[in-house]
């Protein structure tokens, strides 16, 4: 997945990793169980 030049795909994915690692905390902070499925898809997505 590419998205314009490959700087802005940087920004891009830079932006959606920020996201990703907030979510992931506001899952932990709540105390939830399955909070790995966000940090996986992290993982996928920065593989790219």
């Amino acid at each position: 997945m590419t998205i314009g030049l490959p700087h802005q795909n940087r920004i891009f994915l830079d932006a959606l990793r920020e996201v990703l690692a907030s979510q992931e905390k506001s899952c932990l902070i709540s105390g939830k169980k399955n909070c790995q499925y966000v940090r996986n898809w992290m993982y996928h997505i920065t593989a790219e």
